[in-house]
C-alpha cells in the first residue's frame, strides 16, 4: 500500500506541474508576438524615414519652399505680327523700366517718403499719364489725408461702414468715387503731388503678394545709371532690363485691325480683367486690349519668367530665377501692307472729295476689302469715316467686318 500510495503521489506531482509548462509557452508566445509587432513598426518608420530624407528629399524641399516664399512672374518679350512679305506690323522693342517689389514691414510713411524720393530724382512725364491714372492718384491723395471717402455722401458713407452694400462694397465705393472726380478735384493736386500719388498708388499695388510692380517705363539711361548707383537708398526698386513696349512702325493704317496692348503699369484692362485672370494671368501682366492683339493674345504672349521670392533679414526681396521666360510666337498675315497703305490713300481720297456732297448726302462711310480669289485670304481691308459737321476723317478699317453696311449700299460706295 506504501508504494502504491508513493506512485500516486508522483502522478499528482506529475499532473501539477504539467499547466505551469503549458503557461510558460503560452507567455513565450506572446512576448515573442509583441516583440515582433514592435520591431514590424520600427522598421515601418525607419523605411518610411528613409524614404522621406533621401528619396523624397528633392520634393519635399520643393513644397517648403513654395509655402515660404513667393512666386513672381515676369511677362516675356511679346511675338511680333508681320505681313505677308515678312515686314513687321506690330514691333517688340526692348525698354528699361523701373520696377519694384516691397520689402516686408513697409508703413504708409515708408511708401510715400520713397514715392516722394522717386518723383525728386527721377524724370517723370505727365503728359504719360491717362485719366484713371490721375483720377485714382486723387483717391490715394484723400486717401493719405486720412480723408478716403470725402466724395461719398453722408448716406453713402453709414451704408458703406455698415456693410449694407454687401460683399461688392469695395467696387460700389470706387465708382462713386471714380465718377465724382472732375478737374476741379483735380486742380487740388500740384504736379509733383499728382506724381507721387501715382508712384505710391503703383508701389503699394498687390504688394501683399510680393509681386513686382512697373513704377517707371521706358527710362532713359542716366536715370539707369543713377538708380544702380544709389540702389541703397531706394530700397525694393531696380531696373528691368528686360523689359518691352509694342510699336507700330505704319502708324494708322491698320490699326484698328492690329489692335492695342496694355502697358506694364495699366496690367490688366478692367473689362477683360476676369477673362484674363482664369487663364493665369497676373493683374500687373501686359495683355492684348483690342483686335488682333486681343485675339491672339495667347500666342503672341509667350511664357512669363517664374521667381521665388524670399525675404533676407532686413526684409528686402531676394529673386531666384526658376523658369526662364520665352518669348511670345510670331504671328504672319495674309496682309500686303504695300497694297494696304495703297487702299488707305485712295479711300480716304475719295470720301474727303465726294464725301456729303451733292447726291451723296448720305454718303459719310467707305469701306472695301480685297481678297485673293483662289485662296479667300484677305490682302488689303480699309474704311474710313467723315463726321458730317466737322467732316473729320476717323480710320475704321474693322468696320468691314464690325459695321452693318450691305454691299453696294449708297454709304459704302460712290
Amino acid at each position: 500500500m506504501a508504494l502504491f500510495k508513493r506512485r500516486s503521489m508522483r502522478k499528482v506531482k506529475n499532473k501539477s506541474k504539467k499547466p505551469i509548462i503549458v503557461l510558460d509557452k503560452t507567455i513565450d508566445h506572446r512576448v515573442m508576438l509583441l516583440a515582433g509587432t514592435i520591431v514590424i513598426c520600427f522598421l515601418i518608420l525607419f523605411i518610411r524615414l528613409l524614404y522621406i530624407q533621401v528619396f523624397s528629399y528633392a520634393d519635399y524641399t520643393e513644397k517648403k519652399d513654395d509655402y515660404t516664399s513667393i512666386k513672381q512672374y515676369v511677362s516675356a518679350p511679346r511675338g511680333e505680327i508681320y505681313d505677308c512679305k515678312g515686314r513687321v506690323l506690330a514691333k517688340t522693342v526692348i525698354s528699361h523700366n523701373i520696377v519694384y517689389t516691397s520689402p516686408k514691414n513697409m508703413t504708409v510713411d515708408d511708401y510715400k517718403l520713397y514715392a516722394e524720393r522717386v518723383v525728386s530724382v527721377f524724370d517723370i512725364d505727365i503728359d504719360s499719364f491717362t485719366e484713371r491714372d490721375k483720377k485714382e492718384a486723387y483717391m490715394t491723395y484723400l486717401s493719405l489725408n486720412d480723408d478716403p471717402n470725402a466724395l461719398l455722401t453722408e448716406k453713402e458713407q453709414e451704408e458703406y461702414e455698415s456693410g449694407a452694400w454687401g460683399s461688392d462694397s469695395e467696387s460700389i465705393r470706387y465708382g462713386l468715387m471714380y465718377d465724382r472726380i472732375g478737374d476741379d478735384e483735380l486742380e487740388e493736386m500740384d504736379d509733383d503731388t499728382l506724381k507721387m500719388c501715382i508712384v505710391y498708388q503703383r508701389m503699394t499695388t498687390n504688394y501683399s503678394t510680393g509681386q513686382e510692380n512697373v513704377i517707371l517705363e521706358d527710362v532713359s539711361d542716366s536715370d539707369v545709371a543713377y538708380l544702380v548707383e544709389h540702389k541703397t537708398e531706394f530700397p525694393g526698386f531696380d531696373v528691368d532690363f528686360g523689359g518691352w513696349k509694342r510699336e507700330y512702325p505704319y502708324g494708322e493704317t491698320l490699326s484698328d485691325v492690329l489692335g492695342t496692348v496694355t502697358t506694364s503699369t495699366e496690367g490688366l484692362p478692367e473689362e477683360y480683367s476676369d477673362y484674363y485672370l482664369q487663364k493665369g494671368y497676373q493683374y500687373n501682366a501686359p495683355v492684348g486690349r483690342s483686335g488682333l492683339e486681343y485675339q491672339y493674345n495667347d500666342v503672341l504672349a509667350g511664357i512669363a519668367e517664374e521667381s521665388r521670392i524670399t525675404y533676407d533679414s532686413n526684409g528686402l526681396a531676394k529673386k531666384e530665377v526658376i523658369r526662364q521666360a520665352r518669348k511670345g510666337n510670331d504671328i504672319y498675315l495674309s496682309i500686303d501692307i504695300d497694297l494696304q497703305q495703297s487702299l488707305d490713300t485712295t479711300l480716304k481720297t475719295v470720301l474727303q472729295e465726294n464725301g456729303g456732297t451733292e447726291r451723296r448726302e448720305n454718303f459719310y462711310s467707305l469701306f472695301m476689302c480685297m481678297m485673293d480669289p483662289y485662296t479667300g485670304e484677305v490682302i488689303a481691308l480699309s474704311g474710313y469715316q467723315m463726321d458730317p459737321d466737322t467732316r473729320q476723317m476717323t480710320y475704321f478699317a474693322s468696320g468691314n467686318y464690325m459695321s452693318l453696311v450691305n454691299p453696294g449700299d449708297r454709304k459704302s460706295v460712290v
